[in-house]
């Protein structure tokens, strides 16, 4: 047990030194200011979730491809089970999952929708062992 309590402790502390913290907050921050940004826009005029996603997911892609390829050490091997499994994750997953968001956060007031998403991670856990 000891070994697993080091293990931890070095853990959080390499995380701490490499600024995970504050990129953990600013994640949050952004995360806060997409659901006040999307509410606003639902609020003034009806959006189309698929729209809606399909221009979040683009723009939120260009940046990544930039870090992904500044920060990447090794070439990507494209094989069929690659291609598929990122087929998958970024359109059913992703954008599935952002989609749901966006009509649940259309329907309530967002700082119930944002509560309800702590839930989340509690359901993944639970689904996962299964």
């Amino acid at each position: 047990m000891e070994m697993h309590r080091t293990a931890i402790a070095d853990w959080i502390v390499r995380a701490s030194l490499d600024g995970a913290d504050e990129i953990a907050v600013l994640a949050g921050v952004c995360w806060a200011l997409g659901v006040v940004i999307a509410k606003k826009l639902h609020n003034r005029a009806p959006v189309d979730a698929f729209n809606f996603t399909f221009w979040q997911m683009l723009l939120g892609l260009l940046p990544m491809i930039v870090v992904a390829t500044a920060t990447h050490t090794r070439p990507i091997h494209w094989t069929p089970e690659f291609i598929v499994v990122l087929l998958i994750l970024s359109s059913i997953a992703t954008a599935g999952g952002w989609m749901m968001w966006l009509y649940v956060l259309h329907r309530l007031p967002a700082g119930t929708t944002s509560m309800s998403s702590l839930g989340v991670p509690v359901i993944a856990l639970a689904s996962s062992a299964l």
